[in-house]
């Protein structure tokens, strides 16, 4: 299980390092967008698209680096009264199906992927398979069932949960 935890202790690092670079790119790419567009009259087609698409990234490896942290949305009052008259059971409800949908989504985003790269579905601005875009579907699915699989085995064991440090 060390190894394990170890193994997504670096990738936790190295998503809070792509979310800082593509919000970097981000900004960077629409800054200068807006002043080549003010004081040149002219403006970079692909900014605006790039942007869109870097947010959608952002956000859904946000999503990942949260369930890591445990610190998703849920419904905490049903929660509380639930978990209390349902002990462990509850926990194996709450992780199993949080972990096969997720991984249910992991494999139907595979298959949408897929069917993307056989119909050579290509951006219009970029020009680049659609498909090198939607590859962060199936990451995100697999990395939030994955860490929910962790947090049920943690909170199932008798162990207490590792604290994340920021």
């Amino acid at each position: 299980m060390k190894t394990i935890l170890g193994i997504d202790k670096v990738i936790l690092k190295l998503e809070r390092m792509t979310i800082f670079t593509l919000l970097f790119i981000m900004c960077t790419s629409l800054i200068f967008d807006v002043l080549l567009r003010e004081i040149f009259s002219y403006s970079l087609v692909w900014a605006q698209k790039l942007s869109v698409y870097l947010m959608i990234w952002i956000g859904l490896i946000g999503a990942s680096v949260v369930m890591k942290k445990n610190e998703h949305l849920a419904p905490t009052i049903g929660e509380k009264l639930t978990k209390k008259y349902l002990g462990k059971l509850y926990i194996i409800l709450k992780y199993s199906i949080l972990t096969s949908f997720c991984f249910y989504l992991c494999y139907y985003s595979f298959l949408y992927v897929h069917e993307s790269y056989e119909f050579a579905d290509k951006s219009l601005v970029f020009s680049i398979p659609q498909w090198c875009f939607q590859l962060i579907f199936i990451y995100v699915f697999f990395m939030v069932g994955f860490r929910s699989l962790i947090h049920f085995l943690l909170d199932f064991s008798e162990s207490k949960k590792p604290e994340v440090k920021e």
